[in-house]
C-alpha cells in the first residue's frame, strides 16, 4: 500500500458525517475557482479535490470549494480572512475551534507547499509552526489522529519519523518549539 492509498484507506476509516464523505469535483471546476482567485492550486490540493471536497473528518473538517458548511469553504474563509488570499495560503483544514491550516502554494516558505497552523486567536498573519512538509504527509497525520493517540504534531521523533522532509521547511516554527 502506497502514501496515497494509505491516506484513502484513513478517510474511509475516521468517523464519518451523516452525509457520508462527498465526492471530487471536475478539475474544470477546480481551475474556475482558481481563476476567480487569481492563483492556483498546488498539483497534490487539485488532486485531493478531485477525490473529495471537502469532507466534514475531523475535528474541524477538511476544506474545499462550494461546500455544505462555510467554515470548510474555501470563499467563504477567505472573506472572512482576506489576507489570506493576498499571501495565497489555502485553507485545508480546521480544528474545530475556529484556528486552521492552510497550505503555502508559493516557495515562500522553501521549495514545496508545507502546511502549517494559525492560531487566529494569537495572530492570523502568521504561521504558529509548521504541521507538515506537504498535503500527503498533513491528511496521513490529521486523518491518523482522529483513529488513534498519536504524537502529531508535538513529539518531535513521532513527526520527523514520517515526515523528515519538515525540517527544510523555512520561516516556520516547528511545533515541537512553539
Amino acid at each position: 500500500m502506497d502514501q496515497f492509498d494509505d491516506i484513502l484507506a484513513l478517510l474511509k476509516a475516521v468517523p464519518q458525517p451523516p452525509e457520508g464523505i462527498p465526492p471530487g469535483i471536475q478539475l474544470g471546476e477546480i481551475r474556475a475557482f482558481e481563476e476567480e482567485l487569481g492563483f492556483a492550486f498546488p498539483p497534490p490540493f487539485r488532486k485531493w479535490l478531485e477525490i473529495t471536497n471537502g469532507p466534514c473528518v475531523g475535528p474541524g473538517g477538511l476544506c474545499g470549494i462550494r461546500t455544505l458548511r462555510d467554515i470548510q469553504d474555501i470563499a467563504k474563509v477567505f472573506e472572512s480572512h482576506p489576507q489570506w488570499k493576498n499571501r495565497r495560503w489555502v485553507p485545508v483544514a480546521g480544528d474545530g475551534c475556529g484556528d486552521f491550516y492552510l497550505m503555502a502554494t508559493t516557495e515562500e516558505f522553501g521549495a514545496g507547499y508545507p502546511v502549517f497552523f494559525v492560531d487566529i486567536h494569537e495572530n492570523e498573519n502568521v504561521p504558529t509552526y509548521v504541521a507538515a512538509s506537504g498535503l500527503w504527509p498533513f491528511l496521513r497525520f490529521f486523518l491518523g489522529r482522529e483513529l488513534a493517540s498519536t504524537g502529531w504534531p508535538f513529539r518531535k521523533e513521532f513527526v520527523l519519523a514520517r515526515d523528515p522532509a519538515i525540517i527544510a521547511c523555512q520561516g516556520l516554527p516547528f511545533p515541537w518549539q512553539a
